[in-house]
């Protein structure tokens, strides 16, 4: 199971910096690509999950899939705006996110969720 998870997370990595690509040379801004790094990122796994029937599970479950894909797109954009390379930059992003999600995959790191109840069975 774990080695699934560990497959999402390189193919949501590589999708983040292939998005801010994708964003950058369409002219887009740095935050813009950034979100639609994010966006194509986790956007493989939520068509997946419908896919399959089942309600995505970046909407469900606390997992840090977001995040880690943010702060690599964010990582990988102010790379590119210094004067190490290309590939170097998609590396260490690449790298970044997907050691991110690896160790929240391992050590079960989670969002901090609410709970909802309806309050109106008690009344």
């Amino acid at each position: 199971f774990r080695l699934v998870q560990l497959s999402d997370a390189a193919g949501m990595a590589l999708f983040v910096v292939t998005g801010v690509n994708v964003a950058l040379s369409a002219g887009a801004d740095s935050f813009a690509a950034i979100i639609v790094g994010v966006i194509s990122g986790i956007g493989g796994g939520i068509i997946r999950d419908i896919l399959a029937n089942e309600i995505p599970k970046v909407f469900v479950r606390g997992h840090y899939r977001a995040t880690g894909a943010f702060v690599g797109a964010a990582l990988y954009v102010f790379l590119l705006g210094t004067s190490v390379s290309r590939v170097l930059a998609a590396t260490l992003a690449v790298a970044l996110i997907f050691g991110f999600r690896a160790f929240a995959i391992f050590y079960k790191w989670d969002v901090p969720t609410v709970k909802i109840t309806d309050d109106t069975s008690q009344k």
